[in-house]
């Protein structure tokens, strides 16, 4: 009896932990706070000399008279058929716009909302990566044409688009573009309002929009889009746009009887700066862990906290909840059946369509992966254009994690290691097998 003994050796699998750690070190994590106040944490005290809360007067709250028209908005989202006449058997469309950032956190909520909202939502994923907010402001810009391309990977009609998730971040090249406070903020105030009113103009039926900023830059480094002061300063300009709404503002008017509606009504989504490791008064915080080794994208981690918070939000604004949660009440996330189980599941497990393999509509109450990474014709990846990130259309838009791929490729390195030492071991064993046959019997 002969006996072959061998040892396997394990090649390190880099898991998310890991790789985040890997890239945190990498990331430039020297300045882990800049010393200013959250918008929602700074009431009615100023930054230089802009009054903080997400409302008029330092409040967090949204004014009774503009919930009251928001609530109205909300009565008119019912699902639709594809010419956009209300359908008990059809959709309601909610659609994100904005950058690879939020892609990829938009892609989470899609992951974590799966089978815990109500049957008629159908989520899509407009945002596409490295077009920042300059290039959404052309009403003829192809990245209009990206979001289309998307509802129509998810089986849905622009006429069943009744609510958006807006987070476009102002881009620019260095800090010696950053203008003096507020400069940027009202460009991007501007930017903001003219956006809306190109979406409502493509979308007719679209009732609300939920706008956040973005989360912490100061991870960022040099020659990075979004590096702070300016993460935190946009913040203002989504606070002055939706105060341009509730001040009666005709062009962003959502209320009929004040004239033509010209823009869907607006209000905050979830509010996602937190000072760095500085904890909120709510206790956010953005760890270096948070962002991948740029700086500027989103890990696992932190897209998930992104997620939650717009989950969360959904799920709780009292106009949303109505036509959004699965019992048209508020829900508790920790009530939601699976979400812990799911939001940690792999980027990679994520690419379903839904009903698409046999050409019929999604199923109800699914989630729906859209390709705003399919660009139009006019467009393609490495085409030039500016944004958060050149070249990422694809990979990012559909909100890949950077590392997934090289876990991927780990694992397949591992296998094959296997694979060759099972390999060798097989023929060990057939050459000694056949030298005993050969030996005379004693």
């Amino acid at each position: 009896m002969i006996v072959i003994a061998f040892t396997l050796v394990f090649v390190p699998v880099s898991g998310v932990g890991a790789t985040e750690a890997t890239q945190a070190r990498q990331a430039g994590c020297v300045a882990t706070a800049t010393g200013a106040t959250p918008i929602v944490d700074l009431g009615t005290d100023l930054y230089r000399g802009a009054q903080g809360g997400l409302y008029p007067g330092g409040s967090n709250s949204v004014p009774p008279a503009h919930e009251e028209l928001g609530l109205m908005h909300a009565s008119q989202i019912v699902p639709r058929g594809a010419q956009g006449d209300p359908d008990p058997a059809g959709t309601i469309a909610v659609v994100s716009l904005g950058v690879s950032n939020t892609a990829r956190e938009f892609h989470v909520f899609m992951d974590i909302a799966e089978g815990n909202i109500a049957p008629a939502v159908v989520l899509v994923n407009g945002s596409q990566g490295g077009r920042p907010i300059a290039d959404w402001v052309d009403p003829g810009s192809d990245v209009w044409d990206g979001v289309d391309l998307a509802l129509e990977a998810a089986g849905v009609s622009i006429d069943q688009v009744q609510a958006a998730w807006v987070k476009i971040p102002e881009r620019i090249r260095g800090w010696d573009d950053l203008e003096p406070f507020p400069t940027d903020a009202v460009t991007y105030e501007d930017d903001l309002a003219t956006v809306l009113r190109i979406a409502k103009t493509r979308y007719p039926n679209l009732q609300i929009a939920y706008l956040s900023s973005r989360t912490f830059g100061g991870y960022d480094t040099d020659g990075s889009p979004s590096p702070e002061p300016l993460a935190y300063e946009n913040g203002f300009g989504v606070k002055w746009v939706i105060e341009q709404q509730i001040e009666g503002s005709l062009e962003l008017n959502a209320d009929p009887e004040r004239g033509p509606v010209v823009a869907p009504w607006i209000a905050w989504g979830p509010y996602l700066w937190a000072d760095g490791t500085t904890p909120r008064a709510d206790g956010l915080t953005w760890e270096c862990t948070d962002v991948q080794a740029d700086g500027t994208h989103p890990t696992r981690r932190g897209q998930k906290k992104v997620a939650v918070q717009l989950l969360e939000h959904f799920l709780s604004a009292p106009t949303a909840v109505g036509w959004f949660s699965p019992t048209g009440e508020p829900v508790q996330i920790s009530d939601m059946r699976g979400v812990r189980q799911r939001s940690s599941r792999r980027d990679g497990e994520r690419g379903r369509r839904p009903g698409k393999e046999r050409g019929r509509r999604p199923d109800r109450g699914t989630t729906t992966v859209t390709g705003p990474a399919q660009v139009p014709p006019t467009a393609s990846a490495g085409s030039g254009q500016t944004g958060d990130v050149p070249d990422a259309a694809s990979p990012v838009a559909l909100g890949e994690n950077d590392h997934s791929s090289r876990r991927s490729a780990t694992s397949l390195s591992t296998l094959v290691i296997l694979g060759l030492i099972l390999v060798a071991s097989v023929g060990v064993m057939v050459v000694a097998l056949r030298r005993a046959r050969r030996e005379p019997d004693r």
